[in-house]
């Protein structure tokens, strides 16, 4: 939400702007595009349990891990076989990820900035919920097989809601540990309220900035980030963030890249008199290491 004095100025500056001037209007469209982008990243999960890296438009975009050297027991007198050091591109696969408000020309030329502040809010939470079911989908496809991309199997462990307490905590407690007795360290706690708003009973206190707050983020578990989704309803109304599971995330999995940073273009219908943008950016999601990652099913 707008503060008071932001408000003001919004409001002047819709009062000045003359919707069938091009130029004019380029103001305004710039303005609202300002306005989603500060509110998106303000609530983005994605640095939260991701590396996210912005790639130059004509770039493949990719995130690199590094293999090679493999240590060998050897029998007197047998060969050692070679291994060179080296590192891999995998490639992420982009994403246009777009929507397109509307809003009637009488509105906004009697100043109804509370229409205005629908459709800068409306447009967050659309491109948020968006973000946050794709990671979320892009988690569940990598656990779903019997292995994950770059081999060795998932791990899923389970619980029953009404389960006690010290139950839960023991099953949180070897999914955490099922994640750093590998390569990785523990990056976040994730999961939708049901899946997670039970370890702030057992987490110890840990204050939260507003920018945690503001992503998310509930509380620390052994000094680890419970971050609490919010779920994404399609436009068939199905729910994109499923309500039974939450994840341990290990601290290199998840690889999100930025093609294109969040941009509009705007118009003027004269058939309907309605003043319109499509505000959309490209990126890409990639579990890189899906076995670096706990799934903890809720019975």
């Amino acid at each position: 939400m707008y503060d008071l004095k932001k408000r003001e100025e919004f409001a002047n500056l819709i009062g000045k702007i003359d919707f069938y001037d091009h130029k004019s209007r380029q103001v305004f469209a710039e303005k609202i595009l300002e306005e989603v982008r500060d509110r998106v990243a303000s609530e983005d999960i994605a640095p939260l349990i991701a590396e996210v890296k912005t790639f130059p438009a004509n770039a493949q975009a990719g995130f690199k891990y590094k293999r090679g050297l493999v240590a060998h027991v050897v029998e007197p007198g047998s060969y050692v076989p070679r291994s060179r050091p080296g590192q891999t591109v995998q490639l992420i696969v982009p994403m246009t990820v777009a929507t397109a408000p509307e809003i009637e020309l009488t509105r906004l030329e009697s100043g109804d900035f509370e229409s205005v502040e629908d459709l800068v809010s409306m447009a967050k939470d659309e491109l948020i919920g968006k973000r946050t079911a794709l990671i979320w989908n892009a988690l569940d496809a990598s656990i779903a097989g019997s292995s994950g991309a770059l081999g060795g199997l998932n791990t899923s462990l389970f619980f029953n809601q009404a389960d006690t307490a010290a139950t839960k905590k023991a099953v949180l407690d070897d999914a955490i540990t099922t994640v750093e007795d590998g390569p990785a360290n523990v990056k976040a706690i994730i999961g939708r309220g049901l899946a997670v708003n039970w370890i702030q009973e057992i987490a110890d206190y840990a204050e939260t900035t507003k920018t945690e707050r503001d992503a998310g983020m509930i509380t620390r578990y052994r000094g680890i980030p419970i971050i609490k989704l919010k779920n994404y309803i399609d436009t068939f109304d199905q729910s994109r963030v499923g309500r039974n599971r939450l994840y341990v995330i290990g601290d290199d999995s998840i690889k999100v890249g930025f093609i294109q940073a969040l941009r509009q273009l705007d118009g003027v219908d004269v058939d309907t008199a309605t003043w319109h943008a499509r505000i959309w950016e490209i990126y890409g999601i990639l579990v890189l290491f899906p076995t670096h990652n706990v799934e903890v099913e809720i019975t």
